[in-house]
This record gives C-alpha cells, structure tokens and sequence, in this order.
C-alpha cells in the first residue's frame, strides 16, 4: 500500500517502476516506454492524482 500511496503522491518514473514491479509477474513488461508512458499519463491527470489518497484516507465504504 505504501508504494501505491507513494505512485500517487509522486508518479515519477522511478516511482512508477516501483509499482509496476509489485503489481505484474515478471519484468518482461517493465519497459522503459512503458514506466514513462504510465509515468506521463499520471502526471496529465492532477485530479485523479488526488482522488486515490482521499478516498484511502475515507477508508472502506
């Protein structure tokens, strides 16, 4: 969760990678396109940025 919350405080490429690491079988698909691809994405979207951590912080529905 820690290295969720930090993608979305900061999706840099570093970051990013961190998460992709931890979320798919394999560094096959741990592409430098595809780290700065998702790492770009997250960056155009500021206001999907901030919904992630408000809503971990509401917790469970």
């Amino acid at each position: 969760m820690k290295v969720l919350l930090k993608g979305y405080r900061d999706p840099s490429p570093e970051n990013v990678r961190a998460l992709v690491e931890i979320m798919t079988y394999g560094s096959s698909s741990e592409t430098d396109q595809l780290i700065r691809q998702r790492s770009d994405a997250a960056r155009e979207r500021p206001d999907h940025l901030a919904n992630f951590p408000a809503l971990a912080r509401a917790g469970p529905a």
